[in-house]
């Protein structure tokens, strides 16, 4: 499966052009004055997304992504107001790479490799509009490069924590709890 750059859910899932039809005109008889006009989403190729501006070490290279559909996934969160601007291509600050720790050991070297370098790092989690967007764009003003790090996934999950949890690992300034998942 393949989740959707521009908003929420996999591709696969994805609502049928029939289907959408099928929505629109029933919600446009409700709201006759309504505009309902179809957009599709732009391929995140098309969107002209500039290039990283450094380079990960051969280390982490294959934690991290720069493909243009994983770096357009984490630029906005998936709130109503992140789709419009999804929709419209308007990606005004996405991060430079977007990094997928598996262990806690990762998380480690990866965040001391990204102080180390003055990299910002910006969690992302679901991508969900409960968390809000993720701020890349403060960030690139103030930083050589800022990278996104995918917090979750099907095998773990990473999350700013306090001491007592059961494993707590100190990266630098970092606090970060690793738990598994089952």
């Amino acid at each position: 499966m393949s989740r959707s750059w521009w908003g929420w859910g996999d591709v696969d899932e994805a609502v049928e052009a029939a289907e959408a039809a099928a929505l629109v005109e029933r919600v446009a008889a409700l709201v006759p004055e309504h505009d309902f006009t179809m957009h599709e989403p732009p391929s995140p190729e098309s969107l002209d997304i500039p290039g990283p501006r450094v380079r990960p070490p051969a280390a982490l290279a294959e934690l991290c992504s720069d493909a243009p559909a994983d770096r357009a996934g984490h630029a906005h969160g998936k709130a109503f107001r992140d789709v419009v601007r999804n929709l419209r291509g308007d990606l005004q600050y996405v991060p430079d790479w977007v990094a997928r720790p598996r262990t806690e050991a990762d998380v480690v070297a990866l965040l001391d490799w990204c102080s180390d370098a003055g990299i910002a790092v910006v969690p992302y989690g679901g991508g969900s509009s409960v968390v809000g967007e993720s701020r890349h764009g403060s960030m690139v003003r103030s930083s050589r490069s800022t990278w996104s790090v995918s917090t979750g996934s099907s095998r773990s999950t990473v999350r700013a924590g306090r001491r007592g949890s059961s494993r707590v690992c100190t990266a630098r300034a970092w606090r970060i709890s690793f738990a598994h998942m089952a």
